[in-house]
């Protein structure tokens, strides 16, 4: 019976892909099974990265703590490519609700290295780097281990296309946001927080979290997407909620536009640029 628990749950899909290309988002949607085991994964796009929003929604969603992080509120989460890609990614996922489920929400999936920090220069790539292409054309299932309360096998089927259609609709997302997509992608350097500056953005960040949050248990994962000018002034803040954002995102546009401070990005020609740059911010409570 343990070596049959440690199987993992493999469920097919029961939808197409859905699409959604929104003002602020590039988004792919499938359900896989039906009744108690029925599972929908939702996998996003904000700019044109290797970095995606990974959700899953249903009764499987769910996160164990391991008993040495007890209490935590990130779970680590080992996303792989199956069958024997060879490509797996570990991941910081969050516990969420909804009304009809749970959710495990992994904000920033990238099956690469990349710098975690707002200080440090980040490439741009599409969803895999190149010496990785050909597990897509091989990959028939997204396989999720570690943290999750019991072991989940999606049976996705080929997934070149769907990638390249998220990868499509950022370059053109680009031109939506008023940049031009060809100098998006060709820049050489994006733009970097200043540090002495992300300092003080973070004291200010942390004291806008709202007073009534923790008496409530509420929490929050916001997506900010800056529009940095050639100079490394913060001109348009868009807000894009992950969660119900309700008063956590009131006056952090302001912060950013009065407080953040950027190294500007760089042309192809290593000149400044107009251009974007995406963050995190996530309001937790310790349990």
């Amino acid at each position: 019976m343990d070596a049959l628990a440690k199987d993992p749950i493999v469920l097919d899909p029961t939808s197409r892909w859905f699409v959604n290309f929104a003002p602020d988002r590039c988004t792919i949607v499938r359900s896989f099974s039906e009744g108690d085991d029925a599972i929908a994964l939702r996998i996003s796009q904000f700019v044109p990265s290797s970095s995606l929003e990974l959700m899953l929604l249903g009764h499987h969603a769910k996160l164990r703590a391991p008993s040495w992080r007890a209490g935590s509120v990130n779970f680590p989460l080992k996303v792989s490519l199956g069958p024997d890609t060879g490509v797996s990614a570990e991941a910081s996922a969050n516990q969420g609700s909804v009304d009809d489920g749970n959710v495990i929400i992994v904000s920033n999936l990238s099956f690469h290295p990349e710098p975690l920090s707002d200080f440090e220069p980040r490439p741009v790539r599409n969803f895999l780097p190149e010496d990785q292409q050909q597990a897509l054309a091989t990959m028939e299932r997204i396989e999720f281990a570690g943290s999750i309360r019991r072991d989940l096998a999606l049976n996705t089927g080929a997934m070149a296309n769907v990638f390249k259609v998220l990868n499509d609709c950022t370059y053109n997302l680009m031109g939506a946001i008023g940049l031009d997509p060809d100098a998006s992608r060709a820049r050489s350097m994006p733009p970097v927080l200043v540090e002495e500056s992300g300092e003080k953005m973070a004291r200010e960040i942390q004291a806008r979290y709202p007073s009534a949050a923790p008496a409530d248990r509420r929490m929050a994962i916001l997506r900010v997407r800056l529009i940095v000018e050639d100079n490394g002034s913060v001109g348009e803040c868009t807000i894009i909620g992950t969660t119900n954002i309700d008063d956590f995102g009131k006056g952090v546009c302001d912060a950013f536009r009065g407080t953040a401070r950027y190294s500007p990005a760089l042309d192809a020609e290593g000149r400044p640029m107009r251009s974007w740059h995406l963050t995190t911010i996530r309001y937790m409570i310790p349990s």
